[in-house]
């Protein structure tokens, strides 16, 4: 993949990533695309793709594809608000889902480790 720059280029020029948010790899790519853009500045683009890329997976019932996502994430690797993301966007099908809650707990403890208030960055959330 190219430079966190050719990626947020590649979204802003197609629309249509949206759409195909669900991507190729089990549907990690969109999230492999929102770590680029979070590490190049550019963070409300990367939430809206996790967003949307939720939000494409649940409405087309593919959560395998979400559980894969979800499984992927690692709030000690990845960006937290990304995971926070995941989480938030995941919510309606957290019950078909229990491997959400692995990444609530993981995310959990890493914000008590960075000294931040857990319960409250994931109020709702669990």
């Amino acid at each position: 993949m190219g430079s966190g720059k050719d990626a947020f280029a590649a979204y802003n020029a197609r629309p249509a990533i949206r759409a195909r948010a669900g991507g190729e790899r089990k549907g990690v790519r969109f999230f492999e695309l929102a770590e680029q853009l979070v590490r190049v500045g550019h963070s409300d683009a990367a939430l809206d793709l996790i967003y949307d890329g939720v939000d494409a997976l649940m409405r087309s019932g593919d959560l395998g594809r979400l559980a894969a996502l979800l499984e992927t994430a690692d709030p000690f690797q990845s960006d937290v608000d990304v995971c926070i993301a995941l989480l938030s966007a995941s919510l309606p099908v957290r019950q078909s889902l229990p491997v959400r809650r692995l990444l609530y707990e993981s995310l959990f403890r890493r914000l008590t480790g960075l000294g931040e208030d857990a319960p409250q960055a994931l109020a709702g959330l669990d």
